[in-house]
């Protein structure tokens, strides 16, 4: 195979494999929203119902750009508004989503202990105070990277010392 060709391969996978994936997790959303939405009296169900709808934020903010670029060229490199929000907004909420789905796993572990202690923590009213939580953690601990980030000869960068950082961040 040429590597010529090897770009072309890339773009057109990208095209066609970011929309289904872009299509099937709007709809695989919208049903777990649909479904948790009755059932959102137990901790569990309000962790997954949130983690749905910040993966459907997610899903906004990260795949239709992408698919822009590829027809139409990069916006981060003509905004550097644009670019540290998106690129701010996608940690953002896909650490978010990732942390509900982890408070979910550790709510069904401590479901199965039977110390009474530990089952305090599974009640709807905690989980409400752990998602607003994770929410507000998750939207201040990394405010760096709208501070370190920037567009240099049209590409998007990370200063010397702040690529130091965001790998260890990471």
């Amino acid at each position: 195979m040429s590597t010529s060709i090897l770009p072309v391969i890339q773009t057109e996978l990208n095209r066609y494999g970011l929309s289904i994936i872009f299509i099937l997790g709007i709809i695989g959303n919208s049903f777990i929203i649909i479904l948790f939405r009755k059932y959102r009296q137990n901790s569990c169900s309000m962790y997954f119902f949130w983690a749905s709808i910040i993966n459907n934020l997610y899903l906004l903010f990260a795949i239709p750009p992408t698919l822009y670029s590829i027809n139409y060229g990069d916006l981060n490199s003509r905004s550097l508004i644009y670019y540290k929000l998106r690129f701010y907004l996608t940690n953002t909420l896909g650490q978010s989503a990732r942390y509900c789905i982890i408070l979910a796993c550790i709510n069904r572990l401590i479901l199965t202990t039977m110390n009474a202690y530990f089952q305090i923590f599974i009640q709807p009213t905690n989980a409400r105070y752990l998602i607003c939580i994770i929410f507000l953690f998750w939207h201040l601990f990394p405010i760096h990277i709208l501070f370190s980030t920037t567009i240099i000869n049209e590409r998007c960068n990370q200063f010397l010392v702040y690529i130091i950082f965001y790998i260890i961040f990471i």
